[in-house]
C-alpha cells in the first residue's frame, strides 16, 4: 500500500509518525500525465498568460452521511457527466485549525487517500481549537480524481468533519484544468515556511526554515536528499550547475555542496536578502528593501568567488527592481526574471523585456530549467488554496 494511504479500519486519531514529512507527497493515484518520474520528460506546460482553471462546476455536496463517512454525489455534474473534468477541489469545515485524518477512497484500489494534513512533530506545534474551512486541490496531494469517483460517479470521504454549518459540508467541485498543469506538492503544510527555488539537472531544490531543511524534491515530489541549511533562516537559493548558493534573511551569502558541505561564504550588507539565482558567471541577489517606508528594493549582480575570497559582497551591476519588491529571482540564459508583483523578464542593463501576471496565488521563490519557470506557490489564482506546491509554466 503507497505511504500516504490507511487501511479503512483505522481509527480517526491514530499517530503515524513514520512517514509524516512524505505522506503528503507519495499518497496513491498517480497520474502520469501530472507526475512524471524523477528523469522523466516533463510535460511542456502551461503558457504563462493561459489560465489554468478553464472550467468549474457548481459545488456538489454529500448525499449521505455514515459516521464518519461522507459521499458526495458527483454524478449530476454536467463536468463529470462528459467525462470532460481532470481535477477535482474538496473543501469542509473542521473544529480545529488542523484537518488531520481526512482521506477520500480510491474506487480502483478500494485505499484511502490521505487528504488533509497532520502536525508534523517537529514543529512543535498544536492545531487550535476552532472552526476552520481546508481548501484541497486533488492534483496538488498526488491523487488522480478520476480515481476517486466509483460507478455511480460518486466520491466517498472519512474523517472528522463538521457536518451541518451555514454551507453544507463538504463539497467538491469538478474543474477543467489545462492538462499541462503540473503540480508537485512539498513535504510539509506551511507554505509560508518555504522559501527560495533552484533547478539542477531535473531536480528542484527548495529550503524550508520551519524544519530547517533543505530538500531535493523530483517533478513527481519524491524526496531524494535533505540536510540541514547553514543558516536558520535560509531565503534565497541557486545553482551553478555544480554546486547551490543559498542566501538568507540576514545578509550572508552560501555556497554549498549538494550534500550540505559549506564550501564558503560572505557577508552582504542587505536590508533583507531575497531571491537569488546564477546567471552569465555571476550571482544576481534581490534585495526586498525596507518593509516601512516600503522602499529601497534591488537587484544586484556579485563576483561570487572574489566575494567569497575577501569574506564581503563584490558588486558588479545594481538594478532597479520592476514592480514593488524582489521576491525571486532565476536566469533563463539571457535575462534575469524578477518574480515581483508580476513576473519580469529584464535585461542586465535593467531594462524590461516583457513582463507577465502570475496565474498562481503567493508566488515565493522562482528557477528556471532551460525551458520553463518554476514557481513556488499555493495554487491557481482563480481558486481558494491553500497547499503548498511548484508548478512550471512556459513563457510566450
Amino acid at each position: 500500500m503507497p505511504r500516504g494511504c490507511r487501511n479503512r479500519a483505522m481509527k480517526r486519531f491514530a499517530a503515524c509518525s513514520a512517514f509524516l514529512l512524505t505522506l503528503s507527497l507519495t499518497g496513491g493515484c498517480e497520474k502520469e500525465s501530472l507526475r512524471p518520474g524523477p528523469r522523466d520528460d516533463l510535460p511542456n506546460g502551461s503558457y504563462i498568460n493561459e489560465p489554468i482553471v478553464l472550467e468549474r462546476s457548481e459545488p456538489a455536496t454529500l448525499s449521505r452521511i455514515d459516521g464518519d463517512d461522507y459521499i458526495i454525489d458527483m454524478s449530476e455534474v454536467p463536468l463529470v457527466q462528459s467525462g470532460a473534468y481532470n481535477d477535482i477541489l474538496i473543501s469542509y469545515w473542521t473544529i480545529t485549525s488542523c484537518d488531520e485524518d481526512v482521506y477520500i477512497l480510491n474506487a480502483e484500489t478500494q485505499e484511502w487517500e490521505q487528504v488533509g494534513y497532520e502536525i508534523e512533530p517537529e514543529s512543535g506545534l498544536g492545531c487550535r481549537q476552532m472552526a476552520a474551512e481546508h481548501f484541497h486541490l486533488l492534483s496538488s496531494k498526488g491523487i488522480d480524481a478520476e480515481h476517486c469517483l466509483d460507478g455511480d460517479n460518486q466520491i466517498r470521504l472519512r474523517g472528522y468533519m463538521l457536518a451541518y454549518t451555514n454551507q453544507p459540508n463538504p463539497k467538491a467541485e469538478a474543474l477543467r484544468v489545462n492538462p499541462d498543469y503540473l503540480s508537485v506538492p512539498l513535504p510539509a503544510r506551511y507554505f509560508w515556511r518555504f522559501d527560495g527555488l533552484a533547478y539542477e539537472n531535473g531536480s528542484l531544490w527548495t529550503s524550508t526554515s520551519w524544519f530547517d531543511k533543505i530538500y531535493e524534491l523530483a517533478p513527481s515530489g519524491e524526496i531524494l536528499s535533505e540536510f540541514p541549511p547553514p543558516s536558520e533562516d535560509a531565503y534565497g537559493m541557486a545553482s551553478d550547475g555544480m554546486n547551490l548558493w543559498l542566501a538568507d534573511r540576514d545578509g550572508t551569502v552560501f555556497k554549498i555542496s549538494r550534500e550540505g558541505e559549506v564550501l564558503c561564504s560572505f557577508n552582504v550588507q542587505f536590508q533583507s536578502a531575497t531571491g537569488l539565482a546564477w546567471g552569465n558567471g555571476r550571482l544576481w541577489l534581490g534585495d526586498y528593501g525596507r518593509v516601512t517606508p516600503h522602499r529601497d528594493s534591488k537587484i544586484c549582480g556579485i563576483a561570487a568567488e572574489a566575494s567569497c575570497n575577501s569574506g564581503a559582497a563584490i558588486f558588479t551591476n545594481e538594478l532597479e527592481v520592476p514592480g514593488e519588491r524582489a521576491i525571486g529571482l532565476a536566469w533563463d540564459g539571457a535575462h534575469i526574471l524578477v518574480a515581483s508583483d508580476s513576473l519580469y523578464k529584464v535585461v542586465e542593463s535593467g531594462a524590461v523585456a516583457a513582463s507577465y501576471g502570475f496565474p498562481v496565488n503567493d508566488v515565493a521563490g522562482i528557477a528556471w530549467d532551460g525551458e520553463a519557470v518554476w514557481m513556488l506557490n499555493t495554487g491557481p489564482k482563480d481558486l481558494r488554496v491553500m497547499t503548498p506546491v511548484i508548478t512550471r509554466f512556459r513563457l510566450p
